[in-house]
């Protein structure tokens, strides 16, 4: 038989129980409010050694819409396939499934977050590195233009001495 058309069988037949449940609640309810069915003695009814007394036909007929329902229950399609899945079953595994990609996602956050926080603070080191830097170079920089002053100085001394001596010489 085909899935589909099993599916729709059971499914079918299912909702023709529950409509003869609700038939029958109809129709005990009718049964009480006219009064048919009520006697001055009480009914007794006997099934399988269960002995009940009805003081109305309407009441019993009122409680076989429970059995009419739990045959309904018992008459729902219980397909297995795995290659078929009905959506409304697989509800809870897709939940379970996306709680577990949430939780993984939240993870994945926290972990961005604190990188991110990682990154800020190398940043801010990188910072006062080059501050650092900036300042050794500023440093070597004078420290430079004062041994070169000092050459300049001692290098004017001696052209000043060699042009003494050019001059003595003249």
């Amino acid at each position: 038989m085909n899935a589909t058309l099993a599916l729709l069988t059971y499914g079918f037949v299912a909702v023709a129980l529950v409509a003869a449940g609700i038939y029958a609640l109809n129709r005990g309810f009718k049964l009480i409010l006219s009064g048919r069915g009520r006697s001055k003695e009480e009914s007794s009814v006997e099934l399988l050694g269960f002995k009940a007394a009805v003081g109305s036909l309407g009441a019993l007929v009122m409680v076989t819409s429970f059995l009419w329902g739990f045959a309904a229950v018992y008459a729902l399609p219980k397909y297995k396939d795995p290659n078929v899945t009905v959506a409304f079953l697989e509800k809870d595994k897709m939940i379970e499934s996306l709680t577990a990609e949430l939780g993984t996602t939240r993870s994945e956050l926290t972990h961005a977050r604190s990188a991110v926080a990682s990154i800020r603070d190398l940043q801010q080191a990188l910072n006062a590195q080059q501050g650092e830097l900036a300042k050794w170079q500023a440093a070597i920089k004078t420290s430079r233009m004062t041994e070169a002053a000092a050459h300049a100085e001692n290098a004017q001394a001696k052209i000043a001495e060699v042009q003494r001596k050019v001059h003595d010489l003249f």
